[in-house]
C-alpha cells in the first residue's frame, strides 16, 4: 500500500517538486481537489489502514522526542488551513469523532511536541471551528496521585469576590510522566507521602458546606504553554 508519509523526488511527479503527497497537492499548480486534501494527511493514515498494528508500531518507535520523519497531527492541520477550510474542518471532525484510544493518545502526545502551541495558534486564527474540535481533544482528566486520601472533589463553590463564576482556572507545574512510549505527560493532582498536598488545591476547589456548592468537573489542558496562545 502507498504511504502518505513518504517523500517523492523532483523527477517523480509532473510538478517537479519534492515532498509528501499532501504537500504536493497543496501547491498552487496542483489539480488535486482542495476540499479532499484531508484524505492525504499522513498522520491519519495509520487509523485508516491496519489501525491496531500500524498505530502501535508508530507509537512504539517514538521515544522522548519524535524522529525527524515523524508527522504531527498539528503539522498536517496547519498545512490544510493554508489551502482549504472545508478540508481542515473535515480533518478536525474526523479526529474528534473517533472512538479510538490510540488516536486520543496520538493527539495528546503531538500536543506536547514539535511547537504544537504555535501551530494551534495558527489554526485558531485561520480555522477557529477546527480549533474548537482540537481543543476538545487536548483536554484530559488530571492524574490523581492518591485518590484514597486526596481525591478531586465533585462539588465546589465557584463564588469569588461576590460573583459566581462559570469556571475557575489555575496554572500549575505538577505533572505525572507515565514513562510509556507514545504517552503524554499529564497534569497531576499531587498528594505526597504523609498525605500532604499543595496549598493551592484548597483555594482552587473551595468547599463552603452550604447550598452554594455545585457539582463541578475538573479538567486539564495537556498542551504546554497554552497561555502564550495569541
Amino acid at each position: 500500500k502507498a504511504r502518505l508519509d513518504e517523500k517523492t523526488h523532483s523527477g517523480d511527479n509532473q510538478l517537479g517538486v519534492e515532498g509528501i503527497p499532501m504537500e504536493i497537492a497543496a501547491l498552487p499548480d496542483s489539480r488535486f481537489p482542495n476540499r479532499l486534501m484531508h484524505l492525504l494527511a499522513p498522520s491519519l493514515q495509520a487509523f485508516h489502514n491496519n489501525r491496531a498494528t500500524r498505530t502501535r508500531s508508530m507509537l512504539e518507535n517514538i521515544r522522548s522526542e519524535p524522529p525527524q520523519s515523524y508527522r504531527s497531527i498539528f503539522e498536517d492541520l496547519v498545512l490544510l488551513c493554508s489551502r482549504n477550510m472545508q478540508a481542515t474542518l473535515e480533518f478536525a471532525r474526523e479526529i474528534s469523532q473517533t472512538d479510538s484510544p490510540k488516536m486520543r493518545d496520538r493527539v495528546l502526545f503531538d500536543s506536547q511536541h514539535l511547537n504544537a502551541v504555535d501551530k494551534m495558534a495558527a489554526v485558531c486564527q485561520m480555522a477557529p471551528q477546527a480549533a474548537e474540535h482540537m481543543f476538545q481533544h487536548i483536554l484530559h482528566e488530571p492524574y490523581v496521585q492518591d485518590s484514597g486520601h486526596h481525591p478531586i472533589s465533585a462539588r465546589a463553590n465557584l463564588r469569588r469576590w461576590m460573583f459566581e463564576h462559570p469556571m475557575i482556572c489555575e496554572y500549575q507545574s505538577d505533572t505525572h510522566n507515565p514513562q510509556v512510549e507514545g504517552k503524554a505527560v499529564l497534569p497531576m493532582w499531587r498528594c505526597d507521602g504523609g498525605h500532604k498536598h499543595p496549598a493551592w488545591h484548597d483555594s482552587f476547589i473551595r468547599r463552603s458546606r452550604d447550598l452554594r456548592d455545585i457539582e463541578v468537573v475538573t479538567q486539564t489542558v495537556v498542551m504546554p504553554n497554552i497561555l502564550t496562545l495569541d
